[in-house]
């Protein structure tokens, strides 16, 4: 069981495309953690066009890539690296997105609570990067997002989102690998609820931090997505409905909501939350039209400062177009 905590046995399984600054920036961050955290890491390159593999090669040797041909997604990669990761005879898996940088002592904390074999994955408690005060939701209950109690070193969840999150070997093998095929992307929930119902303890861990890069403006509801950009109704149903990411999303949306309530539900649920965001997309072009960019602008931060950083939201909308 002590076998379980040596860096030796661990595997971090980080999947990228075109992210050159961000795994530049990571792997210097992950050998000023530890020095024998690099030779840990299992990049899955997707096809990166950036020169990406090539600066690992030059300057990490000993990070193992592992090359995808772009159509791998996030869900492809993180299982072709859980994989690799079990041939080489991993104790624990990490998933780390490449934009997400652990604090010191962080991995160590994530291993500790692996070492009860009834724990089958635990999330770090990634923050905004910049912004302590401000966490990333970490995963849900029931059909909730989670609110951290106060005081909670360690919550059981239903699921967990995959930002930062330990898994243990022996329960991976016995619940499978990532479906990538059902959920090319955003199957982290869905994946770390198979463990739930396999009877594992799902977890989140307060005492192992996280930061974490999140670009608000990418995050906002539909509403307020169309109340402080510029464009006209058409372009904006379109944007939501008709282009290739959005058809994605919908396709997900469905997918996720036949696993998780059940293949009768997902049609109507699907349909439900399509007529929400057209009704989003129709109230936050009349406000823009009402107030103007600027003031809508200002009404979006006034709505949103509870859960967001007033002046990080501000600074990435004053960068959009007017």
């Amino acid at each position: 069981m002590q076998q379980i905590m040596t860096s030796a046995q661990w595997r971090i399984v980080v999947p990228v495309h075109n992210a050159l600054k961000h795994v530049e920036l990571l792997l210097n961050h992950l050998k000023a953690l530890n020095t024998q955290f690099p030779a840990s890491v299992i990049l899955v390159d997707d096809g990166s066009t950036d020169g990406t593999s090539d600066f690992v090669a030059l300057h990490y040797p000993e990070v193992r890539v592992v090359r995808g041909d772009g159509n791998l997604w996030w869900g492809g990669g993180i299982r072709l690296g859980m994989e690799t990761a079990l041939r080489e005879s991993a104790e624990i898996i990490f998933w780390l997105n490449h934009d997400c940088f652990p604090l010191g002592g962080a991995f160590e904390k994530l291993a500790l609570v692996l070492q009860d074999s009834n724990v089958g994955c635990v999330s770090a408690w990634c923050r905004m990067r910049g912004y302590p005060d401000y966490p990333v939701n970490p995963g849900f209950v029931g059909r909730r997002q989670l609110t951290m109690p106060e005081g909670a070193s360690l919550v059981p969840v239903d699921g967990v989102n995959g930002n930062f999150v330990g898994f243990r070997c022996d329960a991976v093998r016995r619940v499978g690998l990532p479906d990538p095929q059902t959920f090319p992307h955003y199957g982290d929930g869905v994946y770390t609820l198979r463990f739930s119902r396999a009877r594992y303890k799902v977890l989140v861990c307060r005492e192992a931090k996280a930061d974490l890069d999140y670009e608000l403006e990418r995050r906002l509801s539909p509403f307020w997505r169309v109340a402080v950009n510029k464009g006209g109704l058409v372009q904006w149903f379109r944007y939501f409905f008709l282009s290739p990411r959005s058809l994605f999303h919908i396709r997900n949306r469905y997918q996720q909501t036949r696993f998780l309530r059940g293949a009768w539900q997902a049609l109507p649920r699907t349909l439900l939350i399509n007529s929400r965001v057209t009704c989003e997309i129709i109230c936050g072009f009349l406000l823009r039209k009402l107030l103007g960019t600027t003031a809508a602008r200002k009404k979006c931060v006034q709505a949103m400062q509870k859960s967001w950083p007033a002046k990080k939201l501000e600074t990435e909308l004053s960068l959009l177009e007017v």
